[in-house]
């Protein structure tokens, strides 16, 4: 009987342990979750201005290229996803590709009318975009991606 009554005062340590361990995990699941659904909440609202920022983008380059906006669309979403803000920092003599339709910065962007403005504006990369593929006869030879 002695054995059993030592057995039993042991077993409300090791439970109170096992609770203790249970609760912590538990509290931990429910911070870990938290923190997951406040960064999917993050991610959702980042890709929906996202899209809006792109649409702006497309519709602009519609209202640029006219009837070669279908062309036009293909090249910005390969060189650069529609980001007005896309760098790429490999320098290509001393320049680099610069906004929507990676442009080289300053080097052909300086030759272009839009050479006041940002490059990173995206109306403007646009413009100077449309420029360079008129300057060469409507071709796409300046660029990388290809319609």
């Amino acid at each position: 009987m002695k054995e059993h009554t030592i057995q039993t005062s042991k077993q409300p340590k090791k439970m109170k342990s096992l609770l203790l361990k249970l609760g912590m995990a538990t509290l931990f699941g429910v911070m870990m979750m938290t923190a997951m659904l406040g960064l999917g909440a993050r991610t959702a609202s980042a890709k929906v201005h996202t899209a809006n920022a792109n649409a702006d983008v497309v519709s602009m380059i519609r209202q640029v290229f006219g009837p070669h906006a279908n062309q036009a669309i293909n090249i910005a979403r390969c060189e650069s996803h529609f980001n007005p803000n896309a760098t790429n920092t490999q320098p290509i003599g001393n320049s680099h590709a610069a906004g929507v339709f990676q442009i080289l910065y300053p080097s052909t962007w300086n030759g272009t009318p839009m050479a006041g403005s940002s490059p990173y504006d995206a109306y403007a990369n646009i413009k100077a975009a449309y420029h360079i593929f008129q300057r060469d006869g409507y071709s796409w030879y300046e660029w990388q991606c290809q319609p």
